[in-house]
């Protein structure tokens, strides 16, 4: 990734939920976790698949982190499911 880039980052997650519903989300980050994007979708009990997209441009900083966050309302912190880090160049 450049800075100034313009990124649309597109994920598909698999996921089994085993209780009524949560939410799974796209979570941007750069290397002084300042958020730069985020989408979250709902999810239901069960197995499925879930596209989850955001864009974005690249700022000043030297890593982005892409973290999928899995949330159970009730059931206190998100879990992450997945989680990547991209260098920036200038």
């Amino acid at each position: 990734m450049k800075i100034g880039e313009h990124i649309q980052l597109r994920v598909e997650v698999a996921h089994t939920l085993n209780v009524e519903f949560g939410t799974i989300a796209i979570v941007v980050q750069s290397a002084d976790s300042a958020r730069i994007a985020q989408k979250s979708h709902a999810i239901a009990f069960g197995s499925g698949k879930t596209v989850l997209e955001t864009e974005f441009t690249v700022p000043k900083t030297s890593t982005i982190e892409v973290f999928i966050p899995l949330h159970i309302p009730g059931g206190g912190s998100s879990v992450v499911v997945d989680h990547r880090a991209y260098r920036v160049t200038p």
